[in-house]
């Protein structure tokens, strides 16, 4: 049998008293149903920013090493994608094709200049070409 008394009647309506304590130092049962445990957290969804477009930073660094044309071109085609997906990057793709043809047209320029000066130097010189081979 057990070591633990009796327990005295109680009389109507009155709380029982706690059951005695285990003799190896565990908890009683309770005589409730068991709780359920407090949930973890989730994680709150973090900040997502937008995504910048690739080709709108290819556009600018091509403008800025000197590729102006690829700039010129890749610009435009960022700048078509980002008015279609709503992606970020549409003052990269600006600048990227504004630098371009700034690029292009310093070319343009350089290579009038340099026919000019080709052509002026025949004409202070007297020359013709029907002169020069022969």
């Amino acid at each position: 049998m057990t070591d633990t008394p009796p327990i005295p009647p109680q009389p109507e309506g009155s709380v029982p008293p706690p059951p005695p304590a285990s003799p190896y130092g565990q908890l009683p049962p309770s005589a409730y149903a068991p709780q359920a445990g407090y949930a973890q957290p989730g994680y709150a969804p973090g900040y997502v920013p937008p995504r910048t477009n690739t080709l709108s930073i290819v556009a600018l660094v091509l403008s800025l090493v000197g590729v102006s044309i690829g700039g010129v071109i890749c610009g435009h085609i960022a700048l078509s994608q980002i008015r279609k997906t709503g992606e970020q990057g549409r003052g990269l793709a600006l600048a990227g094709a504004i630098i371009g043809w700034v690029g292009v047209a310093g070319w343009v320029l350089f290579w009038v200049l340099m026919i000019a000066i080709w052509l002026g130097a025949f004409a202070i010189w007297g020359l013709t070409t029907s002169e020069m081979y022969s």
